[in-house]
């Protein structure tokens, strides 16, 4: 992966969320909608099903989204735009999420911080990788101090 290049979350790899999302919000949103329930039922289902709307939106949102990786910094653009210069990152912070007992599935969150705000990218993003590594430069050249997980997923990853 060059640098100053667009990255961009693929739309199989949003499917799955997508499907979680639109399902979620049947499931709770349509018993409240079309019965006359008990109200605390009714309250827990149109909680659970806000949730599973916002789930949804945030999913089109980065579906949305692209990420501008160059030499000055890491940009989003779409329906909510930040940008975090390398010479100006003050927090990274690498998390790996596991969706089974022995660590064989799940994925990985990168978040930069900067004075302007913070910028979310994981492991689905196309280019992925190349991100971690630019901001992991960064970081060093700024001397910052990343967490042991942070420093254990990078090494994870080989580049510690």
């Amino acid at each position: 992966m060059s640098l100053d290049e667009a990255l961009h979350y693929p739309p199989p790899a949003l499917l799955g969320d997508y499907t979680r999302g639109t399902i979620g919000a049947l499931a709770t949103g349509l018993p409240v909608l079309l019965t006359d329930g008990v109200l605390w039922v009714e309250v827990l289902l149109g909680g659970i099903a806000v949730l599973c709307l916002w789930f949804l939106i945030r999913t089109v949102e980065r579906h949305t989204q692209r990420v501008r990786l160059d030499d000055t910094g890491l940009r989003l653009s779409g329906w909510r735009s930040c940008s975090v210069g390398w010479d100006q990152l003050q927090a990274m912070t690498l998390r790996y999420y596991t969706t089974k007992r022995d660590r064989t599935g799940g994925w990985m969150q990168l978040v930069l911080r900067g004075p302007e705000g913070r910028i979310e990218v994981d492991s689905r993003l196309v280019g992925f990788a190349g991100v971690v590594q630019a901001a992991h430069r960064a970081a060093m050249a700024r001397d910052l101090l990343l967490s042991p997980a942070t420093l254990a997923n990078l090494e994870h990853l080989g580049e510690v």
